[in-house]
């Protein structure tokens, strides 16, 4: 949950915070309570998140997935989908509220936040932390290949 929408949010983190079983929960008076957990990861394809809010009955599912483009550059998609199905008259009066455009705001804003962390961190990477030499079977040297 993004807490630059409420600056009150307080967030909370569990004891693991990386891979599967990392969670976090938020508590906000503007924007509800909930959590976040990982609950699979596929390294350099897939990370999926399971998101509670306190008042919603059911889940919902963040994907995000990654696909290589070249050696410098990952192509981000990000989905959501619910478990629960919403009534007629509730994706009425989402379509009304303007709720998609909420939410497309939302992921646009926190894909460029994913953008320029990830380019701020692979900067200050030595070059060697992007790439491992393999060694071929018949002896000699083989290029460095990119394993992210």
């Amino acid at each position: 949950m993004p807490d630059h929408l409420d600056p009150d949010m307080k967030l909370t983190f569990s004891e693991n915070t990386v891979g599967v079983g990392a969670k976090n929960s938020w508590e906000s008076k503007e924007l509800g309570n909930g959590s976040q957990e990982i609950i699979e990861v596929i390294p350099n394809q897939l990370i999926k998140t399971r998101m509670q809010f306190d008042d919603w009955a059911g889940y919902s599912y963040a994907d995000i997935h990654l696909k290589s483009i070249n050696y410098n550059q990952t192509k981000v998609t990000w989905t959501l989908k619910g478990d629960t199905d919403i009534p007629f008259i509730g994706r009425g009066m989402m379509i009304l509220m303007g709720f998609e455009k909420m939410i497309i705001k939302d992921y646009d804003s926190g894909l460029a936040s994913l953008k320029v962390l990830s380019e701020e961190m692979a900067a200050k990477m030595p070059m060697s932390q992007f790439f491992r030499r393999e060694s071929r079977e018949q002896g000699g040297e083989k290029p460095f290949k990119l394993c992210l």
